[in-house]
């Protein structure tokens, strides 16, 4: 994904942009995993976020997600998945 990643609309949220997770999100996605009672992702990551606040994170091999459990994430884990698989 270059270009900043994709972004996207989900049900009337504000726009989502999915990326790849760089050594700068280490905080972001630490403080997402908390929020979601989850040990932090390893390795490479996408993330999606809504404006800069992540709201959900997938590994690249899928094994792993978390998302904000106090953000209607359903639909962006979608998304998530479906990046992760393209």
């Amino acid at each position: 994904m270059c270009g900043g990643g994709r972004r996207a609309i989900v049900d009337g949220m504000n726009p989502i942009t999915i990326r790849a997770s760089t050594d700068a999100d280490e905080r972001k996605l630490r403080l997402l995993a908390e929020l979601d009672s989850a040990p932090p992702i390893a390795g490479p990551v996408l993330v999606a976020e809504q404006g800069e606040r992540a709201v959900a994170a997938i590994s690249l091999d899928g094994l792993r997600e978390i998302a904000d459990p106090f953000v209607r994430t359903r639909e962006v884990v979608a998304l998530l998945r479906a990046a992760r698989a393209a």
